[in-house]
C-alpha cells in the first residue's frame, strides 16, 4: 500500500468545464434494452453468429498461447 503525500493536482480549466448531467435510468429501462438487443440479435442473426465464433475463437487462442507460459496462466 503506498501512500501519497503530495497534495492533489488541482487544474484550474477543470473547474470551469460544462459536464453533463447524470440522467435518471428507471427500473425497467435495461429490460427494454436487453430486449431491443435481442431483437437485433434476431434481424442479424449470421453477423452476431459470425462475430460470436472470431471473439470466441480469439479467446480460446489467447488461452492456448498462454498454455505453456506460466506468467501468464490464472492458476
Amino acid at each position: 500500500m503506498s501512500t501519497h503525500t503530495q497534495p492533489a493536482v488541482f487544474h484550474p480549466q477543470a473547474a470551469r468545464m460544462n459536464l453533463p448531467g447524470i440522467r435518471r435510468v428507471s427500473f425497467d429501462q435495461p429490460f427494454h434494452w436487453l430486449r431491443e438487443g435481442a431483437n437485433d440479435l434476431v434481424k442479424a442473426w449470421p453477423l452476431s453468429l459470425f462475430y460470436g465464433v472470431v471473439f470466441a475463437l480469439l479467446g480460446y487462442g489467447l488461452v492456448q498461447a498462454a498454455a505453456d507460459r506460466p506468467h501468464l496462466r490464472w492458476r
